[in-house]
């Protein structure tokens, strides 16, 4: 009686951990555009900012950064790259970049084209749509939309 009990508990914890996993932010995401994978993370200060890392590219996609507005950096890898910094956690669903109130602005780098978005005078977010979907935005001090990309969650 006491197995039957304890394996009914332990499958509703996995039931729930897996739930309350699909309904983070944390995890991995497809660009459908690029079908690149990212990795989203709580960056190096704690779980109240995220970051995310190139963490799969598909076949033929360029395997360096050749587009980077910096000729010197031209040769690093894009597999592992982080390509998305310092978002703060605003609510479960809303990570903005906003360098508001004295924090560092979250940044996002683009290797299709090596433009990096992230400054004092924008707005950047992460939205959590639904347990599948996340958009990425920025959009300028007059609140057009610059940049929208909606990424879908990877399953493995």
């Amino acid at each position: 009686m006491h197995k039957a009990a304890f394996v009914v508990l332990l499958c509703v914890f996995w039931a729930q951990t897996a739930a309350a996993d699909r309904q983070s932010v944390f995890g991995l995401w497809r660009d459908p555009e690029s079908q690149a994978e990212v990795e989203i993370y709580p960056c190096s200060d704690g779980p109240k900012t995220i970051c995310g890392r190139i963490t799969n590219l598909p076949q033929g996609m360029l395997a360096r950064d050749e587009r980077n507005r910096d000729p010197s950096l031209r040769k690093r890898l894009l597999l592992g790259l982080e390509i998305l910094q310092d978002f703060h956690k605003v609510n479960d669903t809303l990570w903005e970049g906003g360098g508001d109130f004295g924090r560092k602005p979250g940044r996002i780098y683009l290797p299709s084209n090596g433009e990096i978005l992230g400054d004092h005078k924008n707005a950047y977010a992460i939205i959590l749509v639904d347990s599948d979907r996340l958009e990425i935005r920025a959009s300028n001090c007059f609140f057009s939309c610059m940049f929208k990309k909606t990424w879908v969650r990877v399953e493995r």
